[in-house]
């Protein structure tokens, strides 16, 4: 589906089967994390949630033929490294990977993952949590960065955010989100899905602000070498719930959960080798909690009129 493609609600013959349309479209919303070449298709297609026609229909397919066709996280980032090789002018390749290729592991958890610990592909296949195909994902391509950059002699670092949190530039995508269903929101899944309790039950954070900042920091630092975690917030569903209802109480958000230990943890993602070389935090934890970055991009989404009513 190309930028001139136009597609208008009041086309086409009326789809028998809604839900499906729905279904798959909402699959390429959580693609777009990362594959940002869907992000313009996925937001055109998004508009016809409410009645899709044939014609709608039609360009998601032409969309699903192009992901088929087109290379996966492997191959998509050497082709990048092998274009920086032949340029011969990079001195150093930055990775945005990802917290998911450190600290996803079979139980029992450790009470904190830095950069030498890598996520337990087999144990992803194996349970198939949700996520796990972008886990794996992450992970042989980060894998497969790092041997082709020792094969090379490329200059490569790696930055492994967290969950980034904070205000947003497509929030047309979110939109999207919020008007198919308010329990895909972190407000609606505390408030009314029970089902993905223990999958939030333990979390890690950053600010979108500081996710950038240290992508910078580290490809201007000389001595910047290797993997780096980027976080600075770790919570269980608990503190996130309790900060949030103080924030948004017209919203019932609760603090117990039948089928959580309120003894439970949290489990970090140590920054500890980012902060040795230099880097500070701006939203430091010490001085902002968790419901802190949520709130500026609940509060974006009022500013947008996109947050759901109490």
């Amino acid at each position: 589906m190309d930028f001139t493609t136009k597609l208008s609600k009041d086309k086409g013959t009326p789809l028998f089967d809604i839900a499906s349309y729905r279904r798959l479209v909402g699959k390429l919303l959580y693609l777009t994390t990362t594959r940002h070449d869907l992000s313009f298709a996925t937001h055109q297609l998004s508009q016809f949630l409410s009645a899709p026609t044939d014609l709608h229909e039609k360009a998601l397919h032409r969309v699903l033929r192009y992901i088929k066709a087109s290379p996966g996280q492997v191959d998509g980032v050497l082709n990048i490294m092998r274009s920086c090789l032949k340029a011969k002018t990079i001195r150093r390749f930055i990775y945005t990977s990802t917290a998911g290729t450190v600290a996803i592991q079979p139980p029992p958890p450790l009470p904190e993952y830095d950069e030498s610990f890598w996520t337990d592909v087999d144990f992803c296949y194996a349970e198939k949590m949700p996520g796990w195909s972008y886990l794996v994902a992450k992970t042989k391509a980060e894998k497969a960065a790092w041997e082709f950059a020792k094969e090379n002699g490329i200059n490569l670092v790696t930055v492994h955010l967290s969950l980034v949190v904070g205000p947003f530039l497509t929030f047309k995508a979110f939109q999207y989100r919020l008007r198919i269903g308010f329990d895909h929101n972190i407000i609606g899944n505390i408030v009314g899905n029970e089902a993905l309790y223990k999958m939030i039950a333990t979390g890690q954070a950053v600010h979108l602000e500081d996710a950038c900042s240290a992508h910078i920091f580290l490809f201007e630092h000389p001595e910047a070498n290797g993997r780096y975690i980027c976080s600075n917030h770790s919570f269980t569903i608990v503190d996130l719930a309790k900060a949030l209802s103080q924030k948004y109480p017209e919203y019932n958000v609760p603090t117990k959960f039948e089928s959580i230990d309120e003894s439970l943890k949290a489990i970090s993602c140590s920054s500890k080798k980012l902060l040795d070389l230099g880097f500070t935090f701006k939203f430091e934890s010490t001085k902002y909690d968790v419901g802190d970055l949520y709130a500026e991009a609940f509060e974006f989404c009022r500013e947008k009129g996109i947050m759901p009513q109490p």
